[in-house]
């Protein structure tokens, strides 16, 4: 990461429901726990972005006050859509368990219909990430067994 300015983690919210409400306890920790969070924390002159589509409004907008260097953007990918950023703005994309969900039957994941309904839905992040990546980038993917 010595040379990486701008970062996004794609899928990297905290797997937060709308329907559930921001008042828990479990949100700020879900929050504070994020990946992003403890690197834009430490590294102050980095840019860091997270895209999900299950992100706390007003617990972002907190975190987003105290880290300047920290960015939620609030969205879903389907096959159709393109991420909101220009082609070749990122350094580093991180994905994160957003395959995994294909493997798994469970009803939780089935009632998402962003990351996780589909094969072309998996593809399409990957293309994604390749359009918005500089040249040199550097696309990180994590799994589950």
């Amino acid at each position: 990461m010595p040379d990486e300015k701008r970062l996004l983690d794609l899928g990297g919210g905290p797997n937060w429901d709308s329907h559930w409400g921001e008042k828990d306890a479990w949100v700020a920790q879900a929050m504070e726990a994020l990946h992003f969070v403890h690197l834009a924390r430490k590294f102050p002159q980095k840019q860091f972005f997270v895209f999900d589509f299950g992100i706390p409004t007003d617990y972002s907008k907190k975190l987003q006050k105290e880290l300047p260097n920290l960015r939620f953007c609030i969205g879903f990918l389907t096959p159709q859509d393109c991420l909101p950023f220009q082609d070749e703005s990122f350094d580093s994309v991180e994905m994160n368990f957003i395959y995994t969900p294909f493997s798994i039957q469970d009803e939780w994941y089935k009632r998402f219909d962003g990351f996780g309904r589909s094969i072309v839905t998996y593809l399409r992040a990957l293309m994604e990430s390749s359009r918005i990546l500089k040249s040199k980038g550097t696309l990180i993917i994590r799994e589950r067994r």
